[in-house]
């Protein structure tokens, strides 16, 4: 599009997690890299956050693209363990264990984080943090987290990875096998242990940082990996979130809720499409 500039930008990971010891992410994934197309007007940006498995700057380029004429400039970051950022010895978007998955979630809210904290102080007033499936919680997720009001627009979030790798479709991509064979409490359930590792991610384990939020959440009736309890729960996350359902599921909302999503995005910048 005409008066579009495209960049490419990367700066150190400030994940670390405090434990025993300060985690950082491993030297492979240590480097975040992002895809910025910038409108001409810049009016508002928008942090795009990946969905399992979305690799590369593609897919999200197709939802940031058409924001451009209205003036919204988009920011797709890369996941940790993604595209330019996997292993060496990863050959696909598959994780290799589940800290990595972990890892992977909090390393890309504190990144957009401190992208959102840039860009503002670089001119953009109106910040959005957006995405869909995992990338939709990651948005809200972020948005909690955040000490200055940004937006959010999730579209078939979770509020944890729990209910989606113990109870949805994809507890099937856990090789239960193994974590059973590695689980050092042999008396636990790896089921059970998973629920407990990943509660640890519930999006409302701790207070929000603000009373209020200017979001828009977007569940699937018939979602088959995410719960409609997990997604109440985001709406509950961020008080004064609105909530709204679609009757598919989650593979049919990334097909056929795209245009609904694009327009809450929008609307959430106060322009109608």
């Amino acid at each position: 599009m005409r008066g579009t500039q495209i960049q490419h930008g990367s700066f150190e990971s400030p994940y670390f997690y405090q434990w025993k010891r300060k985690e950082y992410l491993p030297d492979f994934s240590r480097t975040a890299r992002f895809e910025l197309l910038e409108a001409k007007e810049r009016r508002g940006l928008v942090i795009h956050f990946a969905a399992t498995g979305d690799e590369g700057y593609a897919r999200r380029r197709m939802v940031a693209s058409p924001l451009l004429k209205h003036g919204i400039s988009s920011l797709i970051l890369e996941n940790p363990y993604y595209g330019s950022r996997r292993s060496p010895d990863q050959s696909s978007a598959v994780l290799p264990t589940v800290l990595s998955l972990m890892r992977m979630s909090r390393a890309a809210q504190d990144e957009g984080i401190a992208l959102a904290r840039f860009f503002r102080k670089r001119g953009y007033k109106d910040v959005m943090m957006s995405g869909i499936s995992m990338g939709g919680y990651v948005a809200a997720a972020a948005g909690r987290e955040i000490d200055f009001p940004v937006k959010i627009c999730s579209l078939v979030p979770s509020h944890s990875a729990a209910p989606v790798y113990t109870e949805g479709a994809l507890m099937t991509a856990c090789d239960w096998r193994s974590l059973t064979d590695t689980n050092p409490m042999p008396e636990i359930h790896p089921l059970i242990l998973m629920r407990k590792l990943f509660s640890i991610s519930d999006m409302d384990r701790h207070p929000a940082k603000r009373k209020k939020f200017h979001a828009a959440i977007i569940g699937a009736r018939k979602d088959a990996y995410i719960p409609e309890y997990s997604v109440d729960i985001v709406h509950r996350a961020l008080p004064g979130s609105s909530l709204e359902w679609i009757r598919t599921g989650h593979v049919g909302a990334f097909l056929l809720g795209m245009g609904l999503y694009r327009r809450r995005i929008l609307e959430l910048f106060g322009i109608q499409s």
